[in-house]
């Protein structure tokens, strides 16, 4: 009995020393596991602070971006977008002040890599934690930094307005929407240039960065455009936009073609050599023949060969006969739109003066069928719809430049409207039967009024600047 005793009371000690030790060793691990701890907790809370800051910085430089259109100048255009980033720095960080940070920094920077045509913005942002628990190992604060960048691609517009005889009730709102269109690009970096249309087409403005500040601006020559009673030569005017970012040849930029057009393409510019009839009695006329033929607006007589060259801006050539013509009275306008000269050619050229196929066998099939033998209202109209659709696909085919193409109709003409599939088509818009996904996407926005080409001008001027980011 006493042995069991005497047992019983040695265990109950070593139990006693054992708790003893644990106490200690609990207390020691205790001492090692609260800065472990509090490190966790202090730095979850810079983590947060620091994806705050993150975030706020990323928006702002890309907002900043943005904005680098907005500007009389590149150093205008560099403030503006630096107060951008500032403000949407400054809205996306409200909740850091319930976690006591302080020293909240940004500082923004614009920079340009002139090869690329890229302009970029540079943001650097800072922030101080207040630490709790690592205050008592004596790290009282920690300092997170971030950078980020966010560039924008310079941008080669080359607007092209349609001025023939039916806009006249409409062109003085045209100019305005076009203007304001025209503002939305930034001065210093982007290139605007503008082409005007009818029966002939016409480089009013080689695209360049002064495009605000020369003496015409682009808005003052838009302000300048009047109408005359001419057709609508859509495919010159696409092949003349074409050339015109040719000559930029800036491979880095968006290149960008922006159509307005009330009007069906029912002109186009071609070589007549060779395809007049003895009937006409024309003697002496030498390789070229170079003219425009288009039919009427009510589709009953083919008129023409008319000079294809506009010299000023509203150069109403449809009263010029073609020069290359000698004056032959069968083939030359002589301006009229009302004398026909269908019985006098044998045939439509293929291809107009530019090589646009007339007849659907260029670089896309036809969109609408043409007889070249049967010279009649209906397949000049349609010739000159092909070659418009062929101009199209072969400036969107560029795989250097990759040119958007951006369209808009105008639903004010009740004579011949525009087609608004083939602008769709013109256009890639993926929204098109048409939408080839090999070449660049742009957009068709068509607008039944008026009052609504404000809003399609605006919209386009998105997408363009959307490209740019």
């Amino acid at each position: 009995m006493g042995c069991v005793l005497m047992q019983t009371l040695l265990k109950k000690s070593e139990q006693k020393k054992r708790r003893g030790v644990a106490l200690v060793l609990s207390a020691l691990l205790c001492l090692a596991f609260i800065p472990v701890i509090g490190l966790a907790i202090d730095g979850s809370i810079a983590y947060l602070v620091r994806l705050k800051v993150s975030t706020a910085l990323d928006a702002a430089v890309v907002a900043a971006a943005r904005s680098l259109n907005v500007g009389a100048n590149s150093q205008a255009q560099a403030t503006y977008a630096q107060s951008v980033a500032q403000e949407v720095f400054n809205a996306d960080l409200p909740t850091t002040k319930d976690w006591g940070v302080s020293n909240v920094s940004l500082s923004v920077s614009v920079g340009s890599v002139n090869a690329s045509h890229l302009r970029y913005v540079t943001g650097t942002a800072s922030a101080t934690v207040p630490l709790t628990f690592m205050s008592l190992l004596g790290q009282k604060t920690v300092t997170v930094g971030l950078s980020a960048t966010a560039q924008r691609r310079n941008l080669n517009v080359i607007v092209v307005l349609d001025h023939s005889g039916s806009m006249s009730s409409v062109i003085g709102q045209m100019d305005t929407d076009a203007t304001d269109f025209v503002r939305s690009f930034a001065a210093g970096t982007d290139s605007v240039g503008l082409v005007t249309f009818a029966g002939s087409s016409f480089v009013a403005y080689t695209p360049k960065t002064t495009f605000l500040t020369d003496s015409p601006s682009v808005p003052t020559l838009i302000g300048e455009i009047t109408t005359y009673n001419g057709g609508t030569n859509t495919a010159s005017a696409v092949w003349m936009a074409y050339q015109q970012l040719q000559n930029l040849n800036q491979t880095g930029a968006v290149n960008a073609i922006v159509v307005f057009t009330d009007g069906l393409a029912n002109n186009f510019t071609g070589n007549f050599f060779g395809l007049v009839s003895t009937s006409a009695g024309c003697t002496g006329l030498t390789n070229p023949v170079t003219g425009v033929i288009g039919s009427d607006t009510g589709e009953t007589v083919v008129f023409g060969l008319f000079n294809p060259t506009a010299t000023s801006l509203n150069d109403a050539t449809e009263t010029q006969a073609a020069p290359q013509a000698n004056g032959c009275n069968a083939i030359s306008n002589n301006g009229s739109l009302n004398e026909s000269i269908g019985s006098y050619l044998t045939s439509l050229p293929s291809a107009d003066i530019n090589g646009n196929s007339t007849n659907g066998t260029g670089t896309i099939g036809e969109y609408r069928p043409v007889t070249l033998t049967s010279i009649n209202p209906v397949n000049v109209t349609n010739a000159g719809l092909n070659a418009f659709d062929d101009a199209a696909n072969r400036v969107r085919s560029d795989g250097t430049l990759k040119p958007v193409i951006y369209t808009i109709g105008l639903g004010n003409n009740p004579g011949l409207p525009p087609d608004q599939v083939l602008l769709a088509r013109v256009a890639n818009d993926p929204a098109s039967p048409s939408y080839n996904s090999a070449q660049p996407a742009g957009l068709f926005v068509f607008s039944p009024t008026i009052a609504q080409l404000h809003d399609a001008f605006l919209r386009i001027s998105a997408e363009v600047l959307r490209l740019s980011q």
